[in-house]
C-alpha cells in the first residue's frame, strides 16, 4: 500500500485532509480517496489502529481505506462468495 501526498517516499501531513491510498484488491491495484476524520468513542480515543506516536496517522488511514474499498465493491455484489475474505487482517 501507499499513502499519498508523499515526499521521499513517505506520507505526509496533507493541510487539506484528503489523502489517496493505493491498496491491491484482487490483483488489481485500486485509489481509494479519504479524509483525515477518525472516528472515536466516547472517551475520544481512536476506534481504528493507531501508533504509539501522535503524529503519525497511518495505521487509521489506511483502515479507513481498506473498509471504504470494500463498502464499495459490496454495492455492487450479490453474493459475498464473489469478493472473498472480508477481514482486515486478510487484506493487510
Amino acid at each position: 500500500f501507499s499513502i499519498y501526498p508523499q515526499l521521499n517516499g513517505y506520507p505526509i501531513y496533507n493541510t487539506k485532509g484528503r489523502y489517496w491510498v493505493k491498496l491491491l484488491y484482487q490483483g488489481k491495484i485500486r485509489c481509494v480517496e479519504i479524509d483525515d476524520r477518525l472516528l472515536c468513542n466516547s472517551l475520544n480515543e481512536y476506534i481504528f489502529p493507531r501508533s504509539t506516536r501522535m503524529e503519525e496517522i497511518w495505521p487509521g488511514l489506511l483502515t479507513k481505506a481498506i473498509l471504504k474499498l470494500y463498502s464499495n465493491q459490496l454495492k455492487n455484489v450479490f453474493s459475498f462468495n464473489e469478493i472473498g475474505e472480508l477481514s482486515i487482517i486478510y487484506s493487510l
